[in-house]
């Protein structure tokens, strides 16, 4: 098949650049808006293509060298040949956030529904590299340790990640001279590197082990982690997001706070830091309540109470119990596939004061912005907290409030 030459009209959400030819869409990595570019063409389907980027002709600039040897490079032959992790690390970190707002905004109105977008603003990571406090690596029968190509089943074999801080770094170095690391017999399994200020480098193979506890340091205080329990990645820019979320609750002035899917209890102890007197937690996993519950106790005793429920559940709950939802400000901080239906049904028919939702997922964000907005529901505002630098994901946190 021969080559094609396009010019790159915009960056998708998850990093490829966009370009047309003949009337089809081409996805293409490795490129920036306004590159014209000679391309190689790996998939073809109906209404869309997948590309190869062979040699960028008119570069942009914005276009950076990388410095990961393992990231795509213009010629690379397959999609096996790279690890997709990284989709901006040949462009300036600068552009990186001024086009994943974009995408931010872009996702609002065309799956949100919305004509109008609150200004965004922004917070990018001051370290865009060595930020990582977890890195899970795949260990392969071959002994290949580190990351699944673009193809989704080679495991590239990478001796450093440039996201892992140093910590990890050094740990990765030492797992892989040890002479004999296991290897599996017939697939591979996850190894993981977690690490905490206090406990250093934690390595397990496989399923994460029950104990010991980890003690995590967190902007509201040291809370402690089962080592399975979902934790925010990057230290710094999570100390933004929390003092952001503290303002809003600040702004909005509720009577009671719940936080939902509310893990060890960050954004519930921050409420209570931010001074309201009555605050709920609800998370499904028991080992993340008993930590919640012993990290309130130790930083704010007598003003959190949690929940081991499933978030419907747990709220109704705690609506029986206080009687109405109508002066409280419900924080949801979901999984990746968004809210559940029956949540988004019992938020519409509760209608409390206001949501604060956190998403690490845009395009689901959008998705249960618009059906919120059924219910009388407005953006009030919106923030981008670049809590992954060098990768297509990020933070958001919208406040919903209801319209007058």
């Amino acid at each position: 098949m021969p080559n094609i030459t396009a010019t790159i009209q915009d960056i998708a959400f998850g990093g490829d650049g966009v370009a047309r030819h003949d009337g089809k869409v081409i996805f293409v990595p490795g490129t920036i808006q306004g590159e014209s570019v000679e391309m190689q063409l790996v998939t073809e389907s109906k209404n869309f293509s997948r590309a190869l980027p062979v040699k960028i002709l008119e570069p942009s600039p914005d276009r950076i060298e990388s410095d990961c040897p393992y990231s795509l490079k213009p010629g690379t032959k397959g999609t096996a040949d790279f690890c997709p992790g990284c989709c901006y690390r040949h462009m300036s970190y600068k552009a990186e956030v001024v086009a994943k707002t974009k995408q931010l905004e872009d996702l609002l109105k065309r799956l949100g529904k919305l004509e109008s977008i609150p200004e965004i603003s922004t917070l990018a990571a001051s370290q865009p590299a060595r930020y990582r406090n977890k890195i899970v690596f795949h260990l392969t029968p071959k002994g290949n340790l580190g990351y699944y190509g673009a193809d989704n089943s080679s495991v590239i074999d990478i001796k450093d990640c440039m996201l892992a801080n140093s910590h990890i770094a050094e740990e990765i170095a030492a797992f892989r001279s040890q002479p004999d690391i296991s290897l599996p017999k017939k697939e591979a399994f996850d190894v993981t590197f977690r690490y905490t200020p206090t406990d250093g480098v934690n390595v397990w193979r496989g399923t994460p082990p029950k104990t010991p506890l980890l003690k995590d340091e967190a902007p509201v205080g040291q809370l402690l982690t089962p080592p399975s329990s979902f934790a925010q990645v990057n230290p710094d820019v999570c100390a933004g997001l929390v003092k952001h979320i503290q303002d809003l609750i600040t702004q909005t002035k509720p009577e009671e706070f719940i936080d939902l899917y509310c893990g060890t209890g960050l954004f519930a102890i921050a409420a209570a830091q931010a001074g309201v007197d009555s605050v709920f937690g609800v998370e499904l996993n028991q080992a993340s309540v008993d930590c919640a519950q012993k990290n309130a106790k130790a930083i704010c005793p007598d003003h959190a109470n949690f929940i081991c429920s499933p978030s419907v559940k747990g709220l109704d709950i705690i609506a029986d119990g206080i009687g109405s939802l109508s002066k409280s400000v419900i924080l949801v901080d979901p999984p990746r596939k968004g809210l559940d239906k029956s949540l988004v049904f019992m938020l519409k028919k509760e209608k409390p004061l206001a949501l604060i939702y956190v998403s690490c997922s845009p395009d689901k964000l959008a998705r249960d912005i618009r059906e919120l907005a059924t219910a009388g529901y407005e953006l009030g505002s919106l923030a981008l907290f670049d809590m992954f630098p060098r990768t297509a994901s990020f933070e958001t946190v919208a406040l919903l409030t209801k319209k007058n």
